[in-house]
């Protein structure tokens, strides 16, 4: 996909996901999954599943506090093994959010796997663009 595009997919996904997360909370991995969606616009609640509670304990306790959330853990290894053992603790609440994961994986391939480094990657697609956007001399 080329970047042009690329970045209006990505800023259109962001988008929503700000909207959403003004209602629904967003589940990370850890502090600096936090700090990455905060750059990128978040403002809503954002909650770290790294807290020093088990992954049983952190699934009930979000699944009694939040009827909805939109789990965005990282789709390396790691993350993806990690989203299927949070998907056994959890029935309900975050299936129909499952296309903000999806669609991240998509736009950024693998050569980008992890929530942390979503912001620097916005930014410096937005730098390339910039960058290559023609120079218009006024011509008044």
């Amino acid at each position: 996909m080329p970047w042009p595009q690329n970045l209006q997919d990505f800023q259109k996904l962001i988008h929503q996901l700000i909207e959403y997360n003004q209602q629904v909370p967003v589940v990370v991995e850890g502090q600096r999954d936090v700090e990455s969606l905060k750059r990128l616009g978040l403002t809503g609640e954002i909650l770290k599943l790294h807290t020093g509670k088990t992954i049983h304990d952190f699934c009930e306790e979000l699944a009694q506090r939040h009827p909805q959330f939109i789990l965005l853990i990282d789709w390396d290894e790691r993350g993806n093994d990690l989203l299927t053992k949070i998907g056994r603790h959890l029935e309900t609440g975050w299936q129909e959010f499952s296309y903000f994961r999806t669609g991240l994986i998509t736009l950024c391939g693998k050569n980008l796997q992890e929530v942390e480094d979503l912001a620097s990657w916005f930014e410096s697609l937005q730098a390339e663009a910039e960058a290559s956007t023609p120079y218009l001399e006024d011509k008044h």
